[in-house]
């Protein structure tokens, strides 16, 4: 499947941002401050449950957090995507896009389908570099 990667910003314009709700951003970057205070390597939204974090490689769910939404989804999906890469996940059905959030964290997301609604995928690509042996080269 057809797959794009870009490393632009996204661009923020009035009229694509139009249904967005200020409160659904602001929870979104929440959850992105979350993730790096427990040190989590992944976060994903799927509609019907919490925020998930991934944390030493087991699945948390944030559950001081309201089970999410097609609406608050949507509303996070137009926030990170300008309106080609929007056409591209339409018709492809699922796209993977490398993007810099909060000015210093840097992602790679993974849109896609599933039971019909959008779901989000968001690896934190971590800045420190790890040695051979760190990372079990031999």
């Amino acid at each position: 499947m057809p797959q794009k990667t870009q490393e632009e910003q996204p661009q923020n314009n009035a009229s694509k941002d139009k249904g967005a709700s200020a409160t659904d951003i602001l929870f979104f970057e929440k959850w992105l401050s979350q993730l790096g205070e427990k040190k989590a390597t992944d976060i994903h939204l799927t509609v019907g449950n919490v925020p998930m974090l991934r944390i030493d490689g087991k699945i948390t769910p944030l559950m001081d957090e309201e089970i999410l939404t097609a609406e608050r989804i949507e509303t996070i999906v137009e926030h990170l995507l300008n309106e080609e890469e929007l056409d591209q996940l339409s018709k492809n059905k699922q796209l993977i896009i490398s993007r810099t959030l909060k000015k210093v964290m840097r992602f790679r997301i993974h849109f896609s389908y599933s039971r019909g609604f959008l779901v989000l995928s968001l690896r934190h690509l971590s800045s420190e570099t790890r040695s051979l042996k760190e990372l079990g080269v031999p």
